[in-house]
């Protein structure tokens, strides 16, 4: 319909399909409602300057009386029922279901009428000087605070068209330039915004108001506040907000980022702390990593009055009820502590056995970035911090011993996350001594507790040691890495145990990392002399071995995490 209304100049079929999309725009279907809204976008291109004025006059009397509008209490009702299931208070369950409603549900007609008049300002860019009455900028200015996520996420692109249309208009005479500080906290707000969604709509505004509304000279007046969220979102989880803000990032800063982020550090810092509790998981993860490239880039002068809260701050979230917040934040502290050592060395200590117990975390990648981050860490801190580290790894495998049998009945853990166990630690110190051993301050710690990951390899009373074996075999080839060959050679015989026991294992996963343990052994220290090894340790075992060499390496197909186990092919 578009391209026949481009090549069409008949009055009397533009008026009967302008009649025909208006009336569209109160349709029971969002889809036939937002192809109406595009519709009259290009009504408006080709129909000039009064067919624009004519639609924009509809479309905002629409907004408005849809402002008006109460909450559909059928909808409502309807939410109430499904909660009710979770949430035993009627009260709340209630409370709940209407702010699910004004968050998350479809405003039918205003999301869609938004939609529409952001099409006909997109269409009709220089018909935009009309726009720049009191009214209609306060109604864009409500629409961008809307309680619900949709009618922001459009009102954001409105905005971002608003801007680009009214590029040319003289400064003084320009309503968006006169109300910038207005608009900047508004735009501000949405680059913060719960929903990735309104964050990349957001980001787009952001990006035409710094460019085209705001004279290069005048932006320093508004990096205070939208420096901050622009800086944090380069790191956001969202693929799209993330790669859109470091292009708006480059483009904004002209490469002086790092000095924009120093000239503005309070505000930045105390945003950053603001916004590590953030009900978003994901804002979270993305403060991590924003912590941390403060004490990697920028001068130490301006981080140090900030270190106790900053460091605070990542601790806090070591405990995270969401994984990758965990993950991220042991990463970034390890960073902040490798940057300033001396400095951090009285706030780590105290702290020392709730950082190593994070080595035991349910989950597997939180375990492994825990131990990367007490490596390096102890490394920084020097061999106080590498003696704590040796003692507490033998006493996670001695705990081992004491680990519930397999099958063993035990009372009903609580609610909430599950508890540490035993293996889990032992599995984290297994990640820890591979990080240790590429660490020169460190290997001979790691050579003097080989002798401990045997012993623990042998024990398998319990449930999860084929996923303990596994581990140690994938170790294993790094940890002869790091500690050199001739070195790792004195010590290979107490390993053999561990891996051929692994190699027998029912578990997928298992078997395969003894296959590529065995591979990458052959590799580093030559075939023969392995197989001589072997022989000399125990001749059963040379058929085994041999069955595996002259075999390629099985491929384990790796999938999503919660999934189940992965096949073999």
């Amino acid at each position: 319909m578009k391209l026949i209304i481009s090549k069409t100049t008949e009055n009397e079929f533009w008026t009967s399909v302008r009649d025909h999309a208006l009336h569209l725009l109160e349709h029971d279907e969002v889809r036939v409602r937002v192809a109406a809204g595009e519709l009259l976008g290009e009504l408006c291109r080709v129909g000039g300057k009064e067919l624009f004025a004519t639609f924009i006059d509809l479309l905002t009397n629409s907004i408005q009386q849809n402002l008006a509008q109460h909450n559909d209490q059928a909808i409502i009702e309807e939410l109430r029922q499904k909660l009710n299931v979770h949430v035993a208070d009627q009260k709340e369950a209630i409370s709940k279901a209407e702010s699910l409603f004004v968050e998350a549900a479809g405003w039918k007609h205003l999301e869609t009428s938004v939609k529409a008049l952001h099409f006909c300002i997109e269409s009709c860019n220089a018909f935009c000087s009309q726009l720049q009455s009191s009214s209609f900028i306060d109604l864009v200015s409500t629409l961008l605070q809307h309680g619900n996520r949709f009618v922001r996420e459009t009102a954001f692109y409105l905005l971002a068209s608003l801007v680009h249309g009214l590029v040319d208009v003289p400064p003084e005479q320009h309503v968006l330039l006169q109300r910038s500080t207005e608009f900047a906290h508004l735009v501000a707000m949405g680059l913060a915004d719960s929903w990735s969604e309104v964050r990349l709509a957001a980001s787009v505004a952001a990006r035409r108001f710094l460019s085209e509304t705001i004279p290069k000279e005048q932006r320093d007046a508004f990096f205070p506040v939208m420096l901050p969220p622009m800086c944090l979102n380069r790191y956001y989880a969202a693929e799209g907000v993330k790669l859109y803000s470091q292009e708006t990032w480059r483009l904004v800063t002209e490469n002086h980022g790092r000095e924009l982020v120093e000239q503005y550090f309070d505000s930045v810092v105390s945003f950053y702390i603001q916004e590590i509790l953030a009900p978003n998981y994901s804002v979270r993860e993305a403060v991590c990593a924003c912590i941390a490239e403060l004490g990697d880039k920028c001068q130490s002068s301006l981080v140090d009055p900030y270190l106790p809260s900053l460091f605070d701050a990542l601790t806090q979230r070591m405990t995270d009820p969401a994984w990758p917040v965990r993950d991220a934040s042991c990463l970034a502290l390890s960073r902040l502590i490798a940057a300033y050592p001396e400095q951090l060395r009285p706030l780590v200590l105290p702290l020392w056995p709730s950082l190593f117990s994070q080595l035991g975390d349910p989950v597997a990648s939180v375990r492994e970035a825990t131990a990367a981050s007490l490596a390096v860490i102890g490394s920084s801190l020097g061999p106080e911090c590498v003696q704590m580290l040796t003692h507490d790894v033998l006493s996670a495998f001695s705990a081992l011993n004491g680990a519930p049998h397999a099958h063993k009945e035990e009372p009903a853990a609580p609610p909430g996350p599950p508890a540490r166990q035993p293996w889990a630690l032992v599995d984290g110190c297994l990640y820890l001594l591979s990080e240790m051993a590429q660490l020169p301050s460190c290997k001979a710690p790691v050579v003097s507790l080989i002798p401990a990951v045997a012993d623990a390899a042998r024990l398998d009373h319990y449930d999860h040691w084929p996923v303990v074996l596994e581990t140690l075999c994938r170790h294993i080839p790094t940890l002869a890495t790091g500690l050199g060959k001739n070195e790792f050679k004195r010590h290979l015989e107490l390993l053999f145990p561990a891996i051929f026991k692994a190699l027998r294992s029912l578990e997928p996963m298992t078997q395969s990392a003894a296959e590529s343990c065995i591979f990458q052994l052959a590799d580093l220290i030559g075939r023969g002399i392995l197989k001589g090894r072997v022989e000399l340790y125990d001749t059963r075992l040379v058929p085994e071995l041999e069955r595996v060499l002259s075999q390629p390496p099985r491929v384990v197909t790796r999938i999503p995490m919660f999934m189940g186990r992965p096949q073999v092919t």
